[in-house]
């Protein structure tokens, strides 16, 4: 592993440690975390190799993806596949559950770019709901190093949310949605707003806890 995936790695667990994990508002954490992330695009993705580290683990499959396109303040096709980074994770006693999705990747030499998605959804809960959305990684540098899109400015369709297995660490599960945002995400380093296409992805979250 490189140092910077190493780096961008340890990023994403952070964020994935924060995303989600709902307070007894179910709200989360107030200031966002180092962002987090990624997945594949295509009709026909190619399978990572034998060994390889996936963002949905291979014992349940592999796989994975993120794609958008972000434009404005910063400008870049996110086509991630199963190789991105990814995680996140949820309180499912919190008094309004929401769960993280998080996901990462280089998308150039020494260039890390982030998502972290907080849905206002309850556990293995799949229709339509809010979300707040945070863009960092060192892409964003020059930008203050995050972006954000504050709860409720993006509306997520979550199509599946299926258990893949129980740990002592908690409950992971598959997560697959597509959504849109209806604001910019306001860089902290910059007046001109991020624009977020609308994006679909596939990752994993783990919930904690039991329910209320």
């Amino acid at each position: 592993m490189t140092a910077m995936r190493s780096v961008v790695v340890s990023s994403l667990l952070a964020s994935a440690l924060w995303v989600g994990c709902g307070d007894d508002d179910g709200g989360g954490s107030s200031t966002p975390p180092p962002p987090p992330p990624p997945g594949d695009g295509g009709s026909t993705p190619t399978p990572p190799p034998p060994g390889a580290e996936t963002c949905i683990p291979m014992r349940h499959g592999g796989g994975g993806y993120l794609r958008t396109t972000l434009s404005g303040a910063f400008e870049q096709v996110v086509d991630f596949g199963p190789e991105m980074m990814c995680g996140g994770n949820a309180d499912a006693a919190a008094a309004m559950p929401s769960f993280g999705m998080a996901m990462a990747k280089e998308v150039a030499p020494e260039m890390s770019l982030t998502f972290t998605w907080t849905i206002d959804g309850g556990e293995g809960e799949t229709g339509t709901f809010p979300a707040r959305l945070a863009l960092g990684g060192s892409s964003f540098i020059d930008l203050g190093g995050v972006a954000t899109i504050p709860a409720g400015g993006c509306t997520v369709d979550v199509t599946e949310h299926a258990l893949l297995e129980t740990t002592a660490v908690g409950r992971m599960y598959r997560v697959t949605a597509t959504g849109e945002c209806a604001m910019g995400a306001d860089p902290i380093g910059s007046d001109v707003p991020i624009d977020v296409a609308p994006f679909e992805l596939s990752g994993i979250t783990v919930w904690v806890g039991n329910p209320r």
